[in-house]
């Protein structure tokens, strides 16, 4: 059928990808510090930086072609702000979401250039992977 996708590529190179209120990435830029607690992981806080932005998502389409991400919705009385879709690059740790599933959820902290913000932000993600350990 016309239009219609003959094939997918599927790259071996497993991404590390999480989904944020647009503006909540106002003052983020490539390379930007940012912190990964994954749930498979409790009570261990990787180092990561932000790669990416992708480009939009198939809300921003007039007819959604499965080219651009999807993102959820909400139903909600005062509408959600849009979500923005970025990849991370893990620092030391590349390795480690390889051997992951496809899917598996993490918790992700983007740090702000000042010292003090870095410091709650850090803070706030530790305690979320300790939080892992009971839920």
């Amino acid at each position: 059928v016309a239009g219609s996708p003959l094939l997918a590529i599927v790259a071996k190179k497993a991404d590390l990808v999480a989904d944020f209120r647009e503006k909540s990435l106002s003052n983020m830029k490539q390379g930007t510090q940012a912190r990964v607690v994954f749930d498979s992981r409790p009570g261990e806080v990787y180092d990561a930086i932000l790669e990416t932005f992708e480009a939009g998502v198939s809300n921003g389409q007039l007819s959604a072609n499965g080219l651009l991400s999807t993102t959820e919705t909400s139903n909600r009385w005062v509408r959600d702000a849009q979500r923005q879709r970025i990849h991370l690059k893990l620092v030391n740790h590349q390795d480690l979401i390889a051997n992951m599933p496809s899917g598996s959820r993490a918790t992700v902290q983007l740090l702000p250039e000042s010292t003090i913000g870095q410091w709650f932000g850090t803070a706030q993600i530790r305690f979320i992977s300790w939080l892992h350990y009971i839920y």
